[in-house]
């Protein structure tokens, strides 16, 4: 990512990170360099980090990422959930909480299909601000009544 930083302008972005790929770690996953330190954001944990879809018939699941470096920006941080392999993605609203971002899952009629002879979906879950995802990770979707005969 690239830390804008023209003395030259007066304007008020002076200082501010942009989402480009120009981070040492850029061939990672998602990554936001901050403006006050040289490593990129990183999600270190994420609890749960699977959920069963049967809890997710009539109410959602809390998510809490610890994310190294969580930037200050402006906007309303989001989580999107996207299924790899396909254009389906889901975004919730998050809450910021020092170096957390706290998200709920989608419910799941809102969840792609498992695939036939699967129990799980893996989809990926990023957090964004203004549509740019900065951070991602793998989170599960799994049901176990796939098993029962």
């Amino acid at each position: 990512m690239h830390v804008l930083n023209d003395d030259n302008n007066d304007d008020d972005d002076d200082g501010e990170c942009s989402l480009r790929a120009e981070c040492k770690e850029a061939d990672q996953d998602l990554r936001w360099l901050p403006y006050t330190g040289q490593n990129c954001s990183a999600i270190t944990s994420h609890s749960p980090s699977q959920v069963q879809i049967r809890k997710l018939a009539q109410k959602t699941v809390k998510i809490t990422l610890q994310v190294m470096n969580l930037p200050q920006v402006r906007g309303q941080y989001e989580c999107a959930f996207s299924a790899y392999g396909r254009n389906h993605t889901l975004t919730t609203n998050a809450q910021k909480a020092r170096d957390q971002v706290i998200c709920r899952t989608p419910i799941s009629s809102k969840l792609p299909p498992i695939p036939t002879g699967k129990d799980h979906i893996v989809m990926k879950l990023s957090v964004r601000v203004g549509g740019k995802d900065f951070v991602s990770v793998n989170f599960t979707f799994f049901d176990c009544n796939v098993h029962s005969s």
